[in-house]
């Protein structure tokens, strides 16, 4: 690819790699990935936070390599490189790389923001699911 390597760019490799992958309650994981790149307004972010989970997710298929091959820049190929486990990998030693790359931290923590936040969406739509209005058995003395 030749040129400037664009937000528009990074949500197509995503969603290719991304393809055929639910989330535990059955979505595509693309949606995810979306969402945590939409609380960004830094476009850089934003293309990290798409692609972050692109190298693992496709099975051999995109490295972080090839991403600064399709033109990613230093920058982007610097935090996916932190984000991305090895096989075998201990989270000591992850976290110590994501400890190194300040990009990184800050779409993990809008990661954790966005389960966070997921979590609760989906707790209050099984509460609101709950037959009654939760007044059964409520007095008024």
């Amino acid at each position: 690819m030749t040129g400037q390597f664009t937000l528009d760019h990074a949500v197509v490799l995503a969603a290719n790699a991304h393809a055929g992958h639910r989330d535990p309650h059955g979505d595509p994981t693309i949606v995810a990935a979306i969402r945590v790149m939409a609380r960004f307004d830094e476009d850089e972010l934003r293309i990290i936070a798409v692609l972050r989970d692109t190298v693992a997710l496709s099975e051999g298929r995109f490295t972080v390599e090839r991403l600064r091959r399709c033109g990613a820049t230093e920058r982007t190929c610097a935090a996916i490189d932190a984000m991305t486990a090895r096989p075998g990998e201990a989270s000591a030693e992850i976290a110590k790389r994501l400890s190194l790359n300040d990009d990184a931290l800050t779409v993990c923590e809008a990661v954790l923001l966005d389960m966070a936040d997921q979590s609760r969406t989906s707790a209050a739509r099984r509460l609101a699911s709950v037959p009654g209005d939760g007044s059964e058995g409520a007095t008024d003395d």
